[in-house]
């Protein structure tokens, strides 16, 4: 994922599912860009929070170049209660604003089609939501367990430009016959703001998806 955001009197910034970079104006003609924070290289683990345990979970996958990289993935189609819908949340860490106005996002993500995962019904998803909320400090530890119950704003639905069937490839493995090598991505961007406060929480919702953030 990357996001972008805006500091005051015109500049912005940029990042990723991994990176924030952010772009701080130092005069009418010359921008600097600063990382706020960036995942894309790490291959140990990061520990963003989930709800509920195992709702989401963080693992080394191959991407699209066969490099290991961090991913976090959710897939509890086949495995849902008829009736009951997934309701599962992945949240960032905290993150330093440092005088940006708006932030603009970019996702990597792939996504399995419902129709290669053989669940009968209407619980299967190709979409997840994208949430984010302001804080003036870091969540204390009496407040870490309904962390997912807080006032989130919603950026949007992302949906899939190209959803995937199972002979891509999902994980790290050794491929199937006829797999397609390294994990097959989608890429969108998105902005929210404006940012008022010293930094902001990024949140992923999955209500029935079978996929993975890059």
């Amino acid at each position: 994922m990357a996001a972008e955001g805006a500091a005051p009197s015109g500049s912005r910034a940029a990042g990723m599912v991994g990176s924030l970079w952010v772009l701080a104006l130092v005069s009418s003609v010359l921008a600097l860009e600063e990382v706020l924070l960036d995942t894309t290289g790490e291959t140990s683990e990061i520990g963003w929070l989930t709800y509920p345990p195992g709702g989401w979970d963080e693992v080394s996958v191959l991407d699209d170049q066969r490099r290991l990289t961090r991913t976090f993935e959710a897939c509890h189609v086949a495995g849902a209660a008829p009736g009951l819908g997934q309701d599962n949340w992945l949240q960032t860490h905290f993150v330093e604003r440092r005088g940006a106005q708006r932030a603009h996002i970019r996702l990597h993500f792939s996504v399995r089609a419902c129709s290669s995962l053989g669940v009968a019904g209407g619980t299967c998803r190709e979409t997840f939501t994208l949430y984010y909320r302001q804080a003036e400090e870091p969540d204390g530890p009496d407040s870490i367990s309904s962390w997912h119950l807080k006032r989130w704003t919603k950026v949007d639905t992302i949906a899939a430009d190209e959803s995937f069937p199972a002979s891509s490839a999902w994980a790290v493995g050794p491929p199937r016959a006829g797999q397609r090598a390294g994990l097959q991505l989608n890429v969108k961007e998105r902005s929210f703001g404006p940012l008022t406060q010293r930094g902001f929480y990024v949140a992923f919702q999955d209500t029935g998806a079978c996929l993975a953030l890059v």
